[in-house]
């Protein structure tokens, strides 16, 4: 699996529903922390921590793009985290329901961008 790099560039859209409430607002993210999650076949793995100045706070590794938790109010105002996930990547390791992942195991995986469902036949964006 391609662990990547640049996730808060290549997978910020991923985030877009998570400021609209702020933009609309005028506010913004206020920023993309990153800290070490482990270690997955002798390459780093990381957590993104995302905030906007309503206290709305996602966390995503580069493991699968998978989620881990998305901090938001509830009616009263209080914040809770909504997501079902794991403190660690060892639970992602071994999860096979794959919670929180917004890339499987077939991700990067559609050769020249062209694949075919129910006889139509489609070309992506490479």
């Amino acid at each position: 699996m391609d662990l990547g790099t640049d996730l808060p560039g290549r997978h910020l859209r991923l985030f877009a529903d998570l400021g609209q409430a702020s933009i609309a607002k005028g506010e913004a993210i206020l920023g993309v922390e990153q800290e070490s999650f482990g270690e997955y076949e002798g390459k780093d793995v990381l957590l993104y921590t995302l905030a906007n100045p309503g206290g709305i706070v996602v966390r995503i590794t580069n493991y699968a793009c998978a989620i881990t938790e998305i901090h938001v109010p509830d009616r009263d105002g209080l914040m809770g985290d909504v997501v079902l996930g794991y403190e660690t990547l060892e639970g992602y390791l071994g999860d096979a329901a794959h919670l929180g992942a917004g890339v499987g195991r077939y991700g990067k995986r559609i050769a020249e961008g062209c694949f075919e469902l129910d006889g139509n036949a489609y070309t992506l964006a490479t």
